[in-house]
């Protein structure tokens, strides 16, 4: 019900103004329709009820929508034993507060307002474009118990159409910022630049400097908590035995499914649509009596393009075009064909690709392969149930472990290794797990695993001696980086460049090599985020300092500013502007809602819902 009352009033939001107006519901003589006192209420937000009546007929049609979307046939009373009333009330509160909210910052809505709103929505208007009353009152009839909740609920999506619709950017975000932002995003560079080679730096290094190192990043050598555990692996496929399968049984199947193993005949064929007869006949006669010049030159000029559809095999068109498509011979045109509802086609049959069958021999290996694996099912499920069955009563892992036929045991190994193989979560469960627990059955497509905890050991911070060589390695790519940044930054305190000669010069002086990025905007993904921001500040041919996503440091400039101006059409401006308003809009709605909820207080009156369904 909510929904035909938003798909009614969505359209009016954007072209009716409401001024400050006294607030009434009376309309063609309908009254106030809140009841009083609290015994008849759902809830109450504010000043504003739901009432009892009004939550009833709701939740019948939330009910309803569920069991029709879910396949279910639950009653009014089980949905409100499983609490799916909870969601409603969540919406109807939220509305309310909306309602509450409006009449507090005095957007009020009068008699005269709302009977515009209404008289104004065309599914109420006659082919003269005049409100019919006949038209309001069976639209009414058919989808609400009365012209009360209809008027509230108008008034519901017209109050959330005055909070959030007319705050709209398109109100007040003038072109300038719109131009703004486009040129900003639209904006592209072409950088050229040169890496520091690493190798070339020289690293001092000792046991006074790698103990400082070590010291003062420590915390980033914590070893992680480790779980150690055995695992018993259950595969279907060390229950599979191809030699049980003989050629009779691959045969038979191969017979009985001989479609899985076919290719029908297809075709390849070229279609253009016309939307009348007419001009499809006349097409038709120009095709089939015209040059390739004569026929080039009248589809160009009729604006009329071919298209193509490869491996046609009936599923795009009715069955009855599908019929004539296949009756066509290779290079043959069809006659204007009728598609009801669309428009006339024509049809060329290209290329016509034969029916085939992949040979026995082809497949026998495939189909013995299946028919292992189906057998083996029954004898992988025998070995999940007494799995199950073993651990529902309490039996040991090294009792489960004998019990199974074809079982694969993994000794002592780490529960993430596990994790990743099995593609589960169940390390977040780990500081839950005992040693010696032992694990339900757990599935990963057709292989199942039981482990039991062995061992647990502690976080710990290694001693320097036992990682020295990666704390060495760190330190000195670590140094390499700080000597390279030191370098560049003298670098470019020295460089500066009248033209890119000069840059290009500076580099082969140096045996550095010159990579060139045409026409970047600032999403490119070959230099990291502060690289580019910086790139697209600076003025042409400005050194700066470039860090690729590699990690590696270098020297750029900028060698050409290409404005949006210069190479982007209306449609990247029409974007950019799209883009700009529904994001603003999206966060001030998000910005009202939670203004609205904060300042919103509500009471919601359960034993009256309860009553409800005794």
């Amino acid at each position: 019900m909510l929904d035909i009352i938003r798909n009614l009033v969505s359209s009016i939001f954007g072209k009716i103004l409401l001024a400050i107006m006294v607030l009434s519901f009376a309309l063609w003589g309908v009254g106030d329709i809140l009841s009083s006192g609290n015994s008849q209420l759902a809830a109450k937000v504010g000043k504003e009820k739901i009432t009892l009546d009004e939550f009833y007929l709701e939740f019948q049609e939330t009910v309803r929508d569920y069991n029709q979307n879910t396949g279910s046939n639950i009653n009014l009373k089980e949905a409100h034993e499983n609490k799916l009333h909870s969601f409603l009330l969540q919406e109807l509160i939220y509305s309310k507060m909306i309602n509450d909210y409006a009449k507090k910052k005095n957007l009020l809505i009068n008699e005269e307002s709302l009977k515009n709103v209404i008289t104004k929505l065309p599914e109420f208007q006659d082919n003269k474009k005049m409100f019919s009353r006949t038209k309001y009152k069976t639209f009414i009839l058919n989808n609400f118990s009365s012209e009360e909740i209809f008027l509230k609920e108008i008034e519901n999506q017209i109050y959330q159409g005055l909070l959030f619709e007319n705050f709209n950017v398109g109100n007040f975000m003038n072109e300038s910022i719109i131009d703004m932002l486009y040129n900003y995003e639209g904006e592209k560079r072409t950088i050229s630049y040169f890496l520091m080679n690493k190798d070339h730096i020289k690293v001092d290094i000792n046991d006074q400097l790698l103990n400082d190192y070590y010291k003062k990043n420590e915390f980033n050598y914590r070893e992680p908590e480790k779980i150690i555990v055995d695992v018993i692996k259950i595969d279907i496929d060390n229950f599979k035995n191809q030699q049980n399968i003989n050629d009779d049984d691959i045969e038979i199947y191969y017979q009985n499914n001989i479609a899985q193993y076919t290719k029908e005949e297809s075709r390849d064929i070229q279609f253009i649509r016309f939307s009348n007869a007419a001009t499809a006949a006349d097409f038709y006669e120009v095709i089939s009596n015209s040059d390739d010049d004569k026929l080039k030159n009248y589809m160009i000029e009729n604006n009329l393009k071919f298209s193509t559809l490869n491996n046609f095999m009936g599923d795009t068109f009715n069955e009855n075009i599908t019929d004539q498509i296949f009756k066509l011979n290779l290079g043959q045109l069809s006659n204007p064909i009728n598609y009801e509802d669309v428009g006339f086609y024509i049809f060329k049959v290209i290329n016509i690709n034969k029916k085939k069958v992949r040979e026995l021999d082809l497949v026998k290996d495939e189909i013995a392969n299946y028919l292992a694996l189906d057998a083996a099912y029954e004898d992988f499920d025998d070995a999940l149930n007494i799995a199950d069955e073993m651990l529902l009563n309490d039996y040991s892992f090294a009792e489960i472990s004998k019990a199974q036929i074809n079982p694969e045991i993994i000794k002592n190994i780490e529960l993430k290794e596990l994790n990743s193989e099995i593609q589960e979560n169940i390390i977040l469960a780990s500081d839950k797990m005992p040693i010696g627990y032992i694990s339900e059955v757990i599935m990963n497509e057709n292989i199942a695993y039981i482990y039991k905890v062995n061992d647990k050991l502690k976080s710990y911070i290694p001693e320097l001696p036992e990682i020295r060589n990666k704390v060495e390695k760190d330190f000195i790519n670590d140094q390499k980086q700080i000597n390279q940044v030191k370098m560049i930054k003298d670098i470019l305190d020295d460089l500066s460049f009248e033209n890119y000669k000069k840059f290009e010069e500076y580099a082969l002086n140096k045996n550095h090599k010159i990579n060139t990025l045409n026409k970047i905007s600032r999403s490119n993904s070959d230099l990291n985020y502060e690289t580019l921001e910086k790139a697209f500040k600076l003025k042409a041919l400005e050194p700066f300092m470039v860090l690729n996503n590699d990690g590696l440091l270098g020297v750029g400039v900028v060698t050409e500013i290409i404005k949006p101006k210069d190479q982007i059409t209306n449609e990247f401006y029409n974007s950019v502007e799209n883009n700009v308003n529904n994001n603003f809009n999206s966060s001030l709605e998000q910005i009202i809602g939670s203004e609205i909820i904060e300042k919103s207080s509500y009471e919601i009156y359960n034993k009256n819902i309860d009553q409800l369904f005794m």
